[in-house]
């Protein structure tokens, strides 16, 4: 338990079948900053976070792996955070955890953690398979979020009361929110995300196979919908499905070969608006007029093959003549843009390499 400004340093150290009642499993932070370094987080069990809780602390966590650790009806299978804490978590690996909301992190309370090079696989909660956050804006860049499980609502993410966080050059592949739940990958319910240059496939929800809004209006950046499924039997929106006055900017984003048992294949809209420009949306026009069904229709959208370089290898990347090379807007990429901080596209290459911005979450390297 660490207190009052403790800085120990952690290294090469393995916490197994450690448990607390209350808070933090194998360690408990309150206005402290650990650093803690190439270590196992194993079998752990709390009410919230069954390894690691933070409050009012900012540890920095590097190489670390959590494995197997639970908050049975709790937050925070491996780690929570809350009270303004603003800890570092890099290259860390998050497998097996489960809790009640965030299987491997719950994020609440005007936390602003930092999550880069992460693996969530096979964690699974009742909301958030992997991560649950409210009243916090934690940012994720460069971290592959797979085979994640929610049943209630988020596979990989969930967000709520005002959630606000920031994922950029993520991966979010084969996650579910099982039954009749929404959000395959992501849902957010009254939140404000940002998603820049992420990638989204085979994600399966009832609504929603890759993401889900409920009063929500967030930004999506550059982003590519490939191949998710609303599999309910009355479900809507294989990509994304918008309900309850959701009116989210989707910009420089491709959506194609999603699919769903109803309607919205791409993306279906209950009471809502998106406004989509810049992007490349399977049957989105009919005789060349758009389908208003989609949302409002901005600027430079199209529909047409995007040309992956290879959909059976699951490379999404484009090829020439892909017709989404230099057909976006740079105006997020620019000063006042939503993106203005993010050069990079999900290769790790220059977002803008022929004066134009690509559509999708790679950009065409010439």
């Amino acid at each position: 338990n660490n207190r009052s400004t403790a800085n120990p340093t952690i290294r090469n150290c393995i916490f197994k079948g450690n448990y607390a009642l209350i808070a933090g499993g194998a360690m408990a932070n309150l206005k402290s900053h650990p650093q803690i370094y190439d270590s196992v987080f194993e079998e752990n069990n709390s009410a919230r976070g069954g390894a690691l809780s933070n409050n009012i602390s900012s540890p920095y966590v590097q190489n670390t792996v959590f494995r197997n650790n639970s908050a049975p009806d709790g937050y925070g299978g491996a780690v929570f955070n809350k009270g303004k804490s603003r800890g570092f978590f890099i290259d860390c690996r998050f497998t097996d955890n489960s809790a009640n909301d965030g299987g491997a992190m719950n994020n609440t309370v005007d936390s602003g953690v930092t999550v880069t090079g992460g693996i969530f696989s096979g964690n699974e909660a009742h909301n958030g398979g992997a991560v649950s956050n409210s009243q916090s804006s934690p940012y994720f860049s460069d971290s592959i979020f797979e085979n994640n499980t929610a049943s209630v609502g988020g596979g990989a993410i969930e967000n709520f009361s005002d959630a606000s966080p920031k994922i950029v050059n993520c991966i979010f592949k084969n996650n579910s929110a099982t039954g009749i739940s929404d959000g395959g990958a992501m849902l957010t319910n009254t939140g404000t995300p940002v998603v820049v240059s992420s990638l989204f496939y085979q994600n399966t929800a009832y609504n929603g196979g890759a993401v889900a809004n409920t009063g929500s209006s967030g930004h999506f950046i550059a982003n590519t919908f490939v191949n998710n499924s609303a599999t309910g039997q009355f479900g809507y929106g294989g990509g994304m499905y918008n309900q309850i006055n959701s009116n989210p900017m989707i910009t420089n984003c491709i959506f194609y070969f999603n699919s769903s048992e109803n309607e919205g294949d791409e993306i279906f809209n209950n009471s809502s608006d998106p406004v989509i420009a810049y992007s490349n949306i399977q049957n989105s026009f009919f005789d060349l007029v758009w389908d208003d069904s989609l949302g409002m229709n901005g600027l430079g959208n199209f529909e047409t093959d995007p040309l992956f370089t290879d959909m059976l290898y699951l490379d999404f990347s484009l090829k020439s003549p892909s017709p989404c090379i230099d057909k976006g807007t740079n105006a997020p990429f620019e000063t006042g843009g939503m993106a203005v901080s993010f050069s990079e596209d999900l290769d790790g290459s220059e977002r803008i390499s022929n004066g134009i911005a690509d559509v999708g979450a790679y950009e065409y390297q010439q």
